[in-house]
């Protein structure tokens, strides 16, 4: 057991090393291949991301912002399995949720979880944190988070769907609920443990001290759906409606009251909807994790 589990922190190192290498590559080599396109030097394009850059190559570095993403997350895991000569299909959970019920609760999950972060965004607000740790964001983060959501049509709406909502969405749940959970619920033995600790590293790695609690909350969320339906498949579409939500209300927030509060972080539900919201989650899990039980087949094989 022992040896199991030192096994399984040199893969999560491992892993981390395949992060770091992933991104570097992925993103030089794609400002290489772009360079002629774009009419700048290699230095000027690793640069773009980390200035206030021209409006017109905000579409560009959206799209390298995208294809390093895949190097980081799914590129990392990828390679992973293939040294340790393990099946793709079988460690990211490729496959039908069990019970398939799961998939038609989603969007009623999905709502309630909208109300449940308003509350959350509000008490991380009300947090007594340094100022220095509640903007731990940076501006530059900020500001290109600003400009890649800046939509005038429908047709930049889609764009923003694809490469701010979908594309983080599967990238980002391969890696960390199709990977790193699993390596370490194994570390730990123990399903909880692993599930809070990878909830944490997700909400942790995104900087963002003001947005802490809801995205921890979402985490969890996110890992025992996967965990207990033996699928990546909801949990990856939770976290697209999630990233698909905040890039509609950022397009209607000039249309809609409601929409501009919800994007200014202003929005507060009534105590009424916040205490249904947590019912409806808890009714949800306890729904779940009965099936689960039922079935009785392992989560990871």
């Amino acid at each position: 057991m022992q040896f199991n589990r030192f096994q399984t922190l040199s893969d999560i190192f491992i892993l981390i090393g395949l992060v770091i290498i992933g991104s570097l590559a992925v993103a030089c080599l794609f400002a290489l291949l772009t360079m002629p396109y774009i009419h700048l030097s290699f230095i000027e394009i690793l640069g773009l991301a980390k200035s206030n850059a021209d409006p017109k190559y905000v579409p560009y570095i959206k799209l390298f912002t995208t294809v390093t993403a895949f190097g980081t997350w799914v590129l990392s895991a990828w390679v992973l399995l293939r040294i340790k000569g393990k099946s793709v299909a079988d460690s990211w959970q490729i496959k039908a949720p069990q019970p398939s019920g799961v998939l038609m609760f989603l969007p009623i999950l999905f709502l309630a979880l909208i109300f449940a972060s308003a509350f959350l965004l509000n008490l991380n607000a009300q947090l007594p944190l340094p100022e220095s740790i509640k903007h731990f964001t940076s501006q530059e983060n900020k500001k290109m988070m600003e400009d890649f959501l800046r939509m005038d049509n429908t047709n930049q709406l889609m764009v923003n769907l694809l490469m701010i909502a979908l594309a983080p969405a599967l990238f980002e749940e391969i890696f960390f609920r199709g990977t790193l959970q699993r390596l370490l619920i194994e570390l730990f033995g123990n399903v909880h443990y692993g599930i809070l600790f990878c909830s944490f590293t997700f909400a942790a790695i995104h900087l963002n001290a003001e947005q802490f609690i809801p995205m921890f909350f979402l985490a969890l969320v996110l890992g025992y759906v996967c965990y207990y339906s033996r699928s990546i498949w909801p949990s990856v579409i939770l976290h697209f409606l999630n990233n698909g939500f905040a890039v509609f209300v950022t397009y209607y927030q000039h249309q809609l009251p409601v929409a501009k509060a919800i994007a200014a972080d202003n929005y507060t539900p009534p105590v009424v909807t916040i205490v249904l919201a947590f019912m409806v989650i808890g009714g949800f899990f306890y729904w779940l994790i009965k099936k689960h039980q039922i079935l009785n087949t392992p989560t990871y094989e």
